[in-house]
């Protein structure tokens, strides 16, 4: 990978002139080397801060080799000051074989009146042939000024509930959002619980499996406090899988009518996500429990109880990081019918689970 070349611009006019210069030629690569340019799609990052815009910065380096892009990284700053921009455009390359393979970013800090019209900055320097992704590291209240700009030109739109602040209310919008069909929403949260999805699902095979999910009493899961949006997607993962009706409290249809279960999400210190999840089945005197718990690398899973085989086992775990999230999104086509599925209950669950 060569360093990457940088200037820095202050208008809209001169990051376009700028981008006309490197598309000739990246600083720093010299006239005997080969390069290509390759952009898969343009990638617009809303970082809310300098810090998390530099976090972005790191995942936009690593997505380039499987997604390379027009990068446009934007950074609010005061709306109060006088209007105007600041952008370095750079370059990165990466070396495949005999070649340079080079992609462009641009990093705007915005102020006053720009911060308020960002889609006025940002949509002429987009690729016009190249569909739009939007990374949204912001407030995630769908109503921001800057949100509903940007995912106006977007096909795609990622985030993360993981930074949702009022949980009912933003799985709420999140759940309108993904409803217009207008847009395929990835929300990273959701990705992260699939190495828990996987293992839990192998907790329950075959007929047998089948029984006691019918058979559910109890959920209780245990994360830390500000990833409460982690607990409340697998609680809704279930909830859909198993066709639970969750208007109001949690209730399993059977012969009878419906039986009521028990949800909890308990706050741990951890701040690093879920840490364990326990699903019992039958009266709390003769129950048969489901554990899967979280110890660093390493996932164990328990089953214990009068009507079952006691098993404890232990299986490695690639937890993955923001950029294979991302890049997992992205490979899909289309949206993810068991997320939508799932987000059908999260407004409840949260309110629930609270």
């Amino acid at each position: 990978m060569t360093a990457p070349s940088s200037s820095t611009v202050d208008t809209v006019g001169a990051i376009e002139a700028r981008l006309a210069e490197l598309r000739c030629r990246p600083d720093g690569v010299d006239a005997e080397t080969g390069f290509v340019r390759a952009r898969t799609l343009n990638l617009v990052v809303y970082a809310e801060t300098a810090e998390v815009a530099r976090q972005a910065e790191a995942t936009l380096a690593s997505l380039a080799q499987t997604f390379p892009s027009r990068a446009v990284l934007v950074i609010p700053g005061e709306e109060q000051a006088e209007p105007g921009i600041s952008a370095a455009v750079s370059t990165e390359c990466h070396r495949v074989r005999d070649r340079l393979v080079c992609y462009e970013q641009i990093s705007i800090h915005t102020r006053g009146g720009s911060s308020r019209h960002v889609l006025g900055v940002v949509e002429p320097l987009l690729v016009s042939h190249l569909p739009v992704c939007l990374w949204w590291l912001a407030d995630p209240s769908f109503s921001h000024d800057a949100f509903r700009q940007l995912a106006s030109i977007s096909q795609r739109i990622i985030l993360d509930s993981r930074g949702f602040r009022e949980l009912p209310r933003d799985f709420a919008e999140l759940q309108r959002l993904v409803q217009t069909g207008t847009h395929i929403v990835d929300d990273l949260t959701w990705q992260r619980l699939l190495p828990w999805r996987q293992v839990m699902a192998q907790l329950f095979p075959g007929e047998e499996g089948t029984r006691h999910l019918a058979a559910v009493e109890r959920v209780r899961v245990e994360c830390g406090q500000r990833q409460r949006a982690e607990a409340v997607l697998l609680l809704a993962w279930l909830a859909a899988a198993l066709r639970w009706d969750t208007e109001g409290g949690v209730r399993c249809p059977d012969t009878t009518g419906a039986r009521d279960i028990s949800v909890l999400v308990e706050p741990t210190t951890a701040e690093d996500g879920l840490r364990s999840v326990e699903i019992a089945t039958g009266p709390q005197e003769a129950s048969d429990r489901f554990v899967l718990s979280r110890d660093g690398p390493e996932m164990v899973a328990r089953i214990r109880g009068s009507s079952v085989t006691e098993v404890s086992r232990r299986s490695h775990v690639q937890w993955p990081d923001d950029c294979d999230l991302i890049q997992t999104g992205l490979a899909l086509r289309g949206g993810d019918p068991v997320f939508e599925q799932a987000l059908a209950h999260a407004e409840n669950l949260s309110v629930i689970a609270a």
